[in-house]
C-alpha cells in the first residue's frame, strides 16, 4: 500500500492546524506477514530527499539475552542504516537497544526530558 498523508490534526483531515501541516508525506506499507512474519512502514515527505525517511519493521523477536519471543519495532535511519530497537519486555516496559555506533542524548523539550538519537 502507498499514499499520501498529512500532519494528523491538519485542515486536510478537518483538523485545526494548517499552515506546514499540510505539507504532504509518502507512506509505504509492506504487509511480509505471510512469508516472514514482518510489516514494514516507510514515511518519507513527497518530493523531498530519498534518505529522509522514517523507516520501520514490525515483528517478534527475542527479548535480548533470552529465548523470550515478545513485539519488538525496529527504527531505522533510512532504508539500511538500523537506528535502535524497541523490544516489549513487561505490561509496562521496553527495551530500548540502539545499534553499534548510535548515541542517545539527553536534551529538553518543552521542560520535559527527550533524547535525541544520533548515528555516526
Amino acid at each position: 500500500m502507498h499514499k499520501t498523508i498529512r500532519h494528523w490534526n491538519s485542515t486536510h483531515y478537518l483538523g485545526e492546524t494548517s499552515g506546514d501541516a499540510d505539507a504532504e508525506f509518502e507512506i509505504s506499507v509492506q504487509d511480509q506477514l505471510d512469508s516472514n512474519g514482518q510489516i514494514y512502514i516507510d514515511v518519507a515527505p513527497t518530493g523531498g530527499d530519498s534518505d529522509d525517511l522514517l523507516a520501520l519493521c514490525v515483528e517478534i523477536n527475542h527479548l535480548p539475552e533470552t529465548e523470550t519471543p515478545v513485539q519488538c519495532l525496529h527504527v531505522h535511519f533510512d532504508s539500511d542504516n538500523l537506528a535502535f530497537s524497541l523490544f516489549k519486555s513487561g505490561k509496562d516496559k521496553f527495551l530500548l537497544r540502539p545499534e553499534s555506533g548510535v548515541r542517545l542524548k539527553e536534551i529538553r523539550v518543552d521542560g520535559q526530558i527527550a533524547y535525541e538519537i544520533e548515528g555516526e
